[in-house]
C-alpha cells in the first residue's frame, strides 16, 4: 500500500509543456511545418521490401488494372449494353459522364490530398469505383449506368493519378521505374481489353456484366491493401503549425466552385456538339461559351482573390510545367483519334468478326501501354528527357501521320503504323507525366499532376468532338458523292437512289427491298462505302500532323533534369503503430506556439 503512494504523487504532477526542436521539422515555401517523420530522409535500410511498402505497390497496381478494366471493357460493350437496355439515345451519356467527372476529379483528389493527406482521399475514391462498378452491374437501366459512370469516373480520377501517390514516395530516379511498374498491371485491362469485353459478350450468360464483375473483384482486394498497407504522412505530419479547422477555413471554395462550374459546362458542352445536339444549337454553344468564361473567370479569381489558391498563378507561369502540359496533351491528341477511328475502321473496312475486331483493336490500346512502360524504364537510365521528347514527337507525329493511307486494302501495313505510332505515342505521354514531378515541390506534386490532368482531358475531349465531327461531315460528304456512281454503275436504275440511301439508315435487311438491288450492286455499294471511310480518315490523320508540330516544337524548350534524378526520398510511409505514436506526440504541441517559434527562428 505505502509503495503506490509515490506513484500517486507522480500523476498528480502537471505535466510540463514539451520544448519545441524546430531542428525535427521543415518548413515548406507554404508556410507549413513538416514533421521529419513525413520526410524520406528518414527511411531505414530494407524499407523498400517492407510488407508497408510492397503492399502499398500492390494496390495501386491492382487499381489502375480495375481502372482500365471498369472503363476499356465498358467502352468497346457500349452498343451491346443499349442494345440491352435500350435502345435509348441516352447511352451517350454514359462515357459523357465518364469523361466529366474524371476530368474534374484529377484536380480536386490532386490539390486536397496535397493539403489533407492522401491515406483517404485514396481509400474513399476507390471506394466510390466499388460502388460504381456494383451499380453497373446490376443495371437494369441505361440511366443506372449513366449514374454508375459518375461514381467510376470521380473515383477513377485518383486511380489515374499513380503519378502522385507512388513517384513521391521512392528515389526521385526511380519514379519512371515505378510508373513503369504500375502500368504492367494496366497490360490485361489497356491491352487486351477490347478482346476480352468482346470475348464476354460472345462467349457468357452475363455478358458485358463481367466487365464490371471483375472490377468488383480487382478493386476490392486494392482497398483493402489500401486500408492495411497505405500510410503516407497523415494531416499532423504535413501540418504541425497548423490545425485541421484552419486549413478547412482557408480553403479556397470560391475557386473550386468555378473551376467545377466551368469544366463541367464546358466538357458538356463539347461532348454535347454532334452527338447529342447539332454543333450550331442553342444547347451546345451557350453551354461552351459559359463554362469558357468561367474558366477565364477562375484564372483570374485565383491571380487576386484567396490567400491560399486552389491552384496559383506561378504554377501557370511555370514554363517547365506548361510545355510538359503541352507535350502530354499532343500526345493525347495523337492517340484520341485512334480511340475514335480504329476500332470503327475495323469494322468499317476489314471485318465482321467482333473478336477479330477487338485483336485488331488491340494494336493501338497496346502499343500505347507498351510505351508507356518502355519510357518509364529508360527514363533515369538514359536521362535527357529533351532529347527523348524531341525525338519521339518526331516519330509519332510521322507515323500516326502516315496513317492517312490508310485503306481497305491497307490492313496489315496500317496495323503496324498504329503499334508503332502508338509505342512513340506511349512515350510522349508518359515521359511528361513522370517529368512533371520535378518542376514544382513535393508539397504540390497531387497539384501538378491534377492540373496537368485536368487539362489534358479538356484538350482530349475537344479532340475527340473535332475528330469525331470531321470524320462524320466528311464521310457523309464523300459517301453522298461516290456512292451513287458506284452503284448506278454496277446496274442500279437512278430512280432507285432515294429508296437506297433511306434504306442504308435502316440496316442490311432494307436493302433487299430497294428496286434493282442485287449481289453486283451490293458488292459496288460495299466498295464506295469503303472509299468513303477511308477518305474521311485521309483528312482526320492529316490533321494530327499539326498538333505533332506544335508538340515537336515545345520538345525544343524543354530542359534536362539529369540533375534530380538522385536518390531523395521525398515522403515515406508509416506503419499503423508508427502514425498513431506521431499522432500522439503531435497532439502534445501547441499548433499556434510551434507556428510562432518556427517564425521566429526562421525570420
Amino acid at each position: 500500500m505505502e509503495a503506490a503512494t509515490p506513484h500517486a504523487d507522480e500523476k498528480a504532477v502537471p505535466k510540463p509543456e514539451p520544448p519545441i526542436h524546430t531542428e525535427d521539422f521543415k518548413v515548406t515555401a507554404h508556410g507549413d511545418v513538416l514533421a521529419e517523420e513525413a520526410l524520406g530522409a528518414s527511411v531505414q535500410p530494407g524499407y523498400f521490401r517492407s510488407p508497408t511498402f510492397l503492399g502499398t505497390v500492390l494496390a495501386q497496381g491492382l487499381s489502375v488494372q480495375a481502372a482500365y478494366f471498369g472503363w476499356v471493357l465498358a467502352s468497346n460493350s457500349l452498343a451491346t449494353m443499349n442494345e440491352e437496355l435500350g435502345p435509348s439515345d441516352s447511352y451517350l451519356w454514359i462515357p459523357l459522364a465518364y469523361t466529366l467527372t474524371l476530368a474534374t476529379g484529377y484536380l480536386l483528389f490532386g490539390r486536397l490530398s496535397d493539403i489533407f493527406g492522401r491515406r483517404w482521399f485514396v481509400i474513399y475514391s476507390n471506394a466510390l469505383v466499388l460502388v460504381g462498378s456494383i451499380v453497373a452491374c446490376t443495371a437494369q437501366s441505361i440511366s443506372a449506368l449513366i449514374v454508375s459512370n459518375v461514381f467510376i469516373g470521380l473515383g477513377g480520377a485518383a486511380q489515374f493519378s499513380y503519378g502522385c501517390i507512388l513517384p513521391e514516395l521512392v528515389p526521385c530516379k526511380a519514379r519512371g521505374l515505378v510508373n513503369g511498374f504500375i502500368m504492367v498491371f494496366s497490360i490485361p485491362g489497356a491491352a487486351f481489353g477490347p478482346v476480352i469485353a468482346k470475348a464476354l459478350i460472345v462467349n457468357t450468360a452475363a455478358g458485358w456484366r463481367w466487365n464490371y464483375y471483375l472490377t468488383i473483384i480487382m478493386q476490392g482486394i486494392a482497398i483493402l491493401l489500401f486500408f492495411l498497407f497505405y500510410r503516407p504522412p497523415t494531416f499532423q505530419m504535413l501540418h504541425m503549425n497548423r490545425t485541421l479547422k484552419e486549413k478547412v477555413m482557408t480553403l479556397d471554395f470560391g475557386g473550386i466552385t468555378l473551376f467545377l462550374a466551368g469544366m463541367v459546362l464546358f466538357l458538356l458542352g463539347i461532348n454535347w456538339g454532334g452527338n447529342i445536339y447539332p454543333w450550331k444549337s442553342a444547347a451546345v454553344i451557350s453551354t461552351i461559351i459559359i463554362g469558357f468564361l468561367l474558366l477565364v473567370a477562375f484564372v483570374v479569381y485565383e491571380s487576386y482573390v484567396p490567400s491560399d489558391p486552389f491552384v496559383p498563378l506561378w504554377l501557370l507561369k511555370n514554363t517547365q510545367f506548361m510545355l510538359l502540359t503541352v507535350i502530354a496533351c499532343v500526345g493525347g491528341m495523337l492517340y484520341y483519334p485512334l480511340n475514335i477511328v480504329w476500332p470503327t475502321a475495323t469494322a468499317a473496312l476489314w471485318t465482321d468478326d467482333l473478336i477479330y475486331q477487338g485483336w485488331l483493336t488491340m494494336a493501338f490500346v497496346g502499343g500505347n501501354t507498351l510505351g508507356d512502360i518502355v519510357c518509364c524504364a529508360i527514363f533515369a537510365r538514359i536521362g535527357r528527357i529533351r532529347y527523348q521528347l524531341m525525338f519521339f514527337t518526331t516519330v509519332v507525329t510521322a507515323l500516326i501521320g502516315s496513317l492517312a493511307s490508310t485503306t481497305q486494302h491497307s490492313k496489315d501495313r496500317s496495323t503496324v503504323l498504329v503499334i508503332l505510332g502508338t509505342i512513340a505515342c506511349g512515350c510522349v505521354e508518359m515521359i511528361p507525366i513522370t517529368s512533371i514531378t520535378f518542376t514544382v515541390q513535393p508539397e504540390d506534386i497531387g497539384m501538378a499532376i491534377g492540373t496537368q490532368g485536368a487539362i489534358r482531358s479538356a484538350v482530349g475531349s475537344i479532340a475527340v468532338a473535332m475528330y469525331g465531327s470531321v470524320l462524320s461531315s466528311r464521310n457523309t460528304a464523300l459517301s453522298t458523292k461516290l456512292i451513287p456512281k458506284a452503284v448506278t454503275a454496277a446496274g442500279l436504275p437512278d430512280s432507285s437512289l432515294p429508296a437506297l440511301f433511306t434504306a442504308l439508315t435502316q440496316g442490311a435487311d432494307a436493302l433487299q427491298t430497294v428496286p434493282g438491288f442485287n449481289a453486283r450492286v451490293g458488292a459496288a455499294l460495299s466498295t464506295a462505302q469503303k472509299d468513303a471511310f477511308s477518305g474521311a480518315l485521309k483528312i482526320v490523320f492529316l490533321m494530327t500532323i499539326a498538333f505533332g508540330v506544335c508538340g515537336m516544337v515545345a520538345s525544343v524548350f524543354i530542359k534536362n533534369i539529369d540533375h534530380l534524378l538522385t536518390g531523395e526520398v521525398v515522403r515515406r510511409l508509416h506503419d499503423r503503430g508508427q502514425t498513431e505514436l506521431h499522432e500522439a506526440k503531435a497532439r502534445e504541441y501547441d499548433a499556434p506556439r510551434l507556428a510562432t517559434d518556427v517564425e521566429e527562428k526562421t525570420g
